[in-house]
């Protein structure tokens, strides 16, 4: 279990240098979701938690050692 602190920071750490440090629109970030997610299905949940004014999904990613049970609860 000591080395789930360090698996955590790699999973947040190594993709978020592939992204650049500007504004980025909807479809990149979902994306960018979609590949974190793929890449560590055993501790990622990829959900969306609602819809925008325009009807776009607003996706999250829940990050995790039960994120296969995590449920949205709201």
């Amino acid at each position: 279990m000591s080395s789930s602190p360090l698996l955590l920071l790699l999973l947040l750490l190594v993709p978020s240098l592939m992204l650049e440090l500007r504004y980025h629109n909807n479809s990149e970030i979902e994306q960018y979701l979609l590949q974190v997610s793929a890449a560590n299905p055993d501790i990622t949940h990829l959900y969306s938690i609602g819809k925008s004014v325009k009807g776009n999904d607003s996706r999250c990613v829940y990050v995790g050692c039960m994120a296969c049970c995590h449920e949205n609860k709201y």
